[in-house]
C-alpha cells in the first residue's frame, strides 16, 4: 500500500540476474519503507537506452557527505536503526556494478532520498557464468 510503482508503458528486455535485480530494488524499497512514514515511490525508465531504476522516500533525508559513507560496509547511517547489519547498500553497489552500472542516493530539493540504479552491459560473471556458482543470467523483461 505504501509504495507506489510508475512503469513504462513499453517492458524494457535486459540481460540481468534476475535473484540480484530483486535484491537490489527489494533493499532500496524496504530501507525507504524505514525511513519514512510517507508512501515510498519506485519508478523504472529507459534513460539513455538503458534502465534506470529509482526509489524515492520523504523521510528526513541524509547530507550529500553521508549518501557516500552509508555504502560502507557495516554503515547503518546516522539513525543507526537496531535492525540490519549495514551491508544493503554496499551489497546494491555490488550488484549493480556487477551489472555494468551503479546506484547513487541523492538528497530530494523537497525532501527525502532518492536512490537510482542504472544497469549498463554486465559483466563477464552475469554473461557467461560458470557452472559450479549458481548464478544465472536471464534476459527478464523489466515493467509492464
Amino acid at each position: 500500500d505504501r509504495v507506489l510503482v510508475s512503469l513504462p508503458v513499453y517492458p524494457i528486455t535486459w540481460m540481468v540476474d534476475e535473484n540480484r535485480l530483486r535484491q537490489i530494488i527489494e533493499n532500496l524499497v524496504e530501507n525507504a519503507l524505514k525511513y519514512t512514514k510517507d508512501t515510498v515511490e519506485l519508478s523504472l525508465a529507459l534513460v539513455d537506452q538503458q534502465p534506470e531504476l529509482q526509489v524515492r522516500d520523504y523521510g528526513s533525508g541524509l547530507t550529500p557527505e553521508q549518501c557516500i559513507q552509508v555504502f560502507a560496509a557495516f554503515d547503518r547511517g546516522p539513525m543507526g536503526l537496531k535492525e540490519g547489519h549495514g551491508l544493503g547498500l554496499s551489497l546494491v553497489r555490488r550488484y549493480a556494478r556487477a551489472h555494468g552500472g551503479d546506484v547513487e542516493l541523492r538528497p530530494h530539493p523537497e525532501r527525502g532520498l532518492v536512490a537510482t540504479v542504472w544497469l549498463g552491459q554486465p559483466t563477464s560473471a552475469l554473461s557467461e557464468p560458470k557452472k559450479p556458482s549458481g548464478l544465472k543470467s536471464t534476459k527478464v523483461s523489466l515493467g509492464s
